[in-house]
């Protein structure tokens, strides 16, 4: 629809310009008798045509400036720190999964989640060893959520495991990630947090102006990893949005617990 409208304008516009120049052509070629027509046909003609010419001169100059000015500040005002959004987390490309993050990473990186069974499964503290070999200035700061929170049983609806796995999981993870702290002067720490979580959070290079990050919201109970939403932000698009993250992070860093060196045995891990 809004083509043909397009369309017919441009039509429109054209055949005004030629009937304007017609009518001053006419009014040169008739009889001096006619001097009232020709007159007439003269002061239409020339209107006609001066129409059709601002016409042009409007649509395809000051039409086209006028519309790219307003969409440019439309996505100056509707921008968002967004740099990519994965619909799942099996999307995301390898160059910007852990073992790549962590191998580029410079600063302090903090990763948070309910618990890190899959990652950790997959290798996750083998990367972390060899990046905190590469790069002196890393800081890498785990925080998964306090497996003696009574709200242990709730957090199970959107977790990967349910307990008492998930309790296991979390403690056997918090034993190896001390571990290798000692091993690297205590650049690899961890903490459990006791604040709800509603997704999972990485920052990389959080004190750098490359800094990120990177959102996987917890949608719906029962949602498998792999199939979880995933969106990538960056400080230098929107500061302030991503300062709230940060600080949303760090807060829950600053109060978290330090976990034991020895995890409860009481908890087996079921098969």
């Amino acid at each position: 629809m809004e083509k043909k409208l397009v369309v017919t304008h441009s039509l429109a516009v054209t055949v005004t310009g030629l009937l304007g120049l017609v009518f001053i052509l006419l009014s040169a070629i008739l009889p001096k008798e006619w001097v009232v027509l020709a007159t007439f046909l003269n002061n239409v003609g020339t209107t006609s045509l001066a129409v059709a010419l601002l016409e042009f001169v409007y649509k395809t100059l000051l039409q086209e400036n006028l519309v790219g000015a307003l969409v440019a500040h439309f996505k100056r005002v509707v921008s968002l720190p967004v740099k990519a959004i994965y619909l799942r987390r099996q999307e995301i490309p390898s160059d910007q999964a852990l073992p790549a993050i962590l191998e580029q990473a410079q600063d302090n990186v903090y990763l948070k989640a309910i618990s890190f069974n899959i990652t950790h499964t997959g290798g996750l503290l083998s990367f972390v060893d060899r990046a905190l070999q590469k790069h002196p200035n890393l800081k890498v700061h785990f925080l998964v959520f306090n497996p003696a929170s009574p709200n242990i049983d709730f957090v199970t609806t959107v977790s990967a495991l349910k307990m008492p796995a998930l309790k296991h999981s979390i403690e056997a993870f918090a034993v190896e990630v001390r571990a290798l702290g000692s091993k690297h002067d205590e650049r690899v720490r961890i903490a459990y947090y006791n604040t709800i979580p509603t997704s999972g959070i990485l920052l990389v290079d959080l004190d750098l102006p490359q800094a990120w990050a990177r959102i996987e919201p917890y949608l719906y109970q029962g949602q498998p990893p792999d199939e979880r939403l995933n969106i990538i932000i960056e400080r230098r698009q929107d500061p302030d949005y991503f300062d709230q993250l940060r600080r949303a992070v760090c807060d829950d860093w600053q109060r978290g617990q330090m976990p034991p060196l020895v995890p409860n045995n009481s908890i087996e891990p079921t098969a």
